[in-house]
């Protein structure tokens, strides 16, 4: 834990929420989603293939364009036309990974980068349309 967290009070850090997930959740700005994540990858006997089961929550979350400078800062990491997505971790069952999948209005979105808010309120998903 961070050293300017050890102090938060559990009332702070309920506050805190309430506030962050009035934004997330505002009918104005957010939009539904589906984040999908694999959970258990099981070897077919027999075969060459796998069995891979997921876990999808169907949730609110703000998205928003990345930024030009976090673009060209980001050593090629990210593109122009990924995406930051928010979600609330309290909204989802299990937590994102990069084999995660986003459907945002129909469209497929992969994760290229999963972070977690250092109160671990929410999630900062970087998303990339899947061809």
């Amino acid at each position: 834990m961070n050293r300017w967290m050890a102090g938060l009070s559990d009332v702070g850090r309920a506050s805190i929420l309430a506030s962050v997930r009035g934004c997330l959740t505002d009918p104005n700005v957010a939009r539904t989603i589906q984040v999908s994540t694999p959970t258990t990858v099981t070897r077919v006997s027999g075969t060459l293939t796998q069995d891979i089961a997921y876990q999808t929550d169907q949730l609110s979350a703000v998205l928003e364009p990345l930024s030009l400078r976090e673009v060209e800062t980001s050593g090629g990491r990210y593109q122009m036309d990924d995406l930051v997505v928010r979600v609330l971790d309290d909204d989802l069952s299990t937590p994102p990974t990069t084999d995660s999948t986003l459907t945002i209005d129909g469209e497929t979105y992969a994760v290229v980068m999963p972070q977690l808010d250092p109160l671990s309120i929410h999630w900062r998903l970087i998303a990339r349309r899947s061809p």
